[in-house]
């Protein structure tokens, strides 16, 4: 939005604070996005940290022989790895989200439908 507004001024000295301009839009327009975004990515960060707690308790009974325990870690491993992969993908959308909440001035499903892309 600065951009535009810089490139269509006839004077540039009336510009004013562009940065604190965009926080202030921020917080007050966009705020909601934001935390949802990073409430999603950080709701599957925990869900891959208690899978890494459970597999380090089963490693420290691995010594007891049970026959479940390798096919269970395995099961694990894949879904800390499907589970890196989605944090991964998410990342990439909410970053493209994130771009063009500010240029749509959208809600946060709304754009993410566009931000894939």
């Amino acid at each position: 939005m600065f951009a535009s507004r810089s490139f269509f001024s006839r004077t540039k000295n009336s510009l004013g604070f562009p940065i604190l301009a965009s926080i202030w839009r921020l917080i007050r327009y966009h705020l909601g996005s934001v935390a949802l975004g990073s409430f999603i990515i950080a709701t599957v960060k925990f869900i891959r940290a208690i899978l890494l707690y459970v597999e380090k308790k089963l490693k420290s009974q691995e010594n007891e022989g049970s026959i479940l325990l390798k096919p269970v870690l395995c099961m694990l491993k894949c879904c800390q790895c499907c589970l890196w992969c989605l944090e991964k993908v998410l990342k990439y959308l909410n970053k493209n989200a994130y771009i063009e909440i500010g240029g749509r001035t959208d809600y946060f499903f709304a754009v993410k439908m566009f931000a894939r892309i």
